[in-house]
């Protein structure tokens, strides 16, 4: 059984920084599947690789790893003998807390990110490595802030576990023209077209500083049924 990974990239259809099929940074064909996809003004690049156990991907990329969030979970043995970490079914057998620390609410100012980062650096030195947000919370801040702390944080990536969602598009969020297409939007708030999610995702990302979530949530998905034919939806 192998675990998945895909990573997306997005670009102005123009773009001549576009990576082609086998440049620097993208898998190789022999080692993963490869796609681009144009649509309308934007493209969507993205490849499918097996994770092995190793920290960096095949392309690079830090994640949680099992070795890593065991050496966190070793810092509280306390908490280790009540069952507080756990053990994901996934292969590599990564561990996470039984706890998390979310970022949902509050207000969109400098005072709250103050209190989030305060509670998040408490929440990672105490035993609490799951972290759970979504580009729409407080329009971005909420993952800006996640970035801030765990650039300086001392903890390795490995030790960290990261969940983002998308699929509400942020309020002040400015969209590259031609990303939502007519039909795209469901509440005047949702869309999950894969365009969207990727262009999403690559912003999660630069929010956050990293260059891979361990979950990335499809956010409410439904939300589209107040529109959606069942048959549509599924």
């Amino acid at each position: 059984m192998h675990r998945y990974a895909t990573t997306a990239r997005f670009w102005p259809a123009n773009s001549a920084t576009r990576p082609r099929r086998g440049a620097s940074g993208w898998q190789r064909e022999q080692d993963c599947c490869s796609c681009v996809l144009r649509v309308g003004t934007c493209t969507l690049a993205w490849s499918v690789a097996a994770i092995p156990e190793a920290g960096i991907l095949q392309t690079g990329f830090r994640r949680a790893t099992g070795e890593g969030t065991a050496a966190y979970a070793a810092q509280f043995p306390q908490l280790a003998r009540t069952q507080h970490f756990r053990k994901l079914r996934l292969p590599g057998t990564v561990q996470v807390s039984s706890l998390g620390i979310g970022t949902y609410l509050g207000p969109a100012t400098e005072a709250a990110d103050e209190t989030y980062a305060a509670a998040l650096q408490a929440a990672l030195a105490g035993g609490i490595n799951l972290i759970d947000t979504a580009i729409n919370y407080r329009g971005q801040r909420s993952e800006r802030m996640i970035g801030r702390v765990l650039a300086v944080s001392p903890l390795p990536r490995e030790q960290v576990f990261v969940c983002t969602k998308a699929g509400f598009v942020p309020e002040g969020m400015s969209l590259p023209a031609g990303l939502i297409r007519p039909g795209d939007l469901v509440a005047g708030c949702h869309s999950m077209s894969p365009v969207f999610l990727a262009h999403q995702l690559q912003s999660s990302l630069d929010n956050l500083g990293l260059e891979a979530v361990d979950v990335f949530y499809l956010h409410n998905p439904e939300t589209q049924q107040a529109e959606l034919s069942r048959e549509e939806f599924y």
